[in-house]
């Protein structure tokens, strides 16, 4: 079954996010980075410069069918 399932929670003065992707095949990743075999995906990049922005932190994973991205944003009052 595919899904996506996204989980927000606010912890202070923190937010995190984490969304869990079904995928299916290989994600090739550069410095912890998702990349594209051809062209630049914007939504990678995207989120990278928001959680720049908020001073935060990002992680990509991919285990087994599951991509997952976690996201802290810092300073959201």
């Amino acid at each position: 079954n595919k899904f996506i399932r996204i989980t927000i929670q606010e912890k202070g003065i923190k937010l995190l996010i984490k969304c869990v992707n079904t995928t299916s095949g290989y994600i090739h990743f550069e410095n912890g980075i998702p990349k594209r075999k051809k062209g630049n995906g914007v939504g990678v990049q995207s989120i990278i410069q928001s959680v720049d922005r908020y001073r935060g932190d990002v992680k990509f994973t991919h285990e087994k069918d599951l991509f997952t991205c976690r996201i802290i944003l810092n300073d959201i009052d």
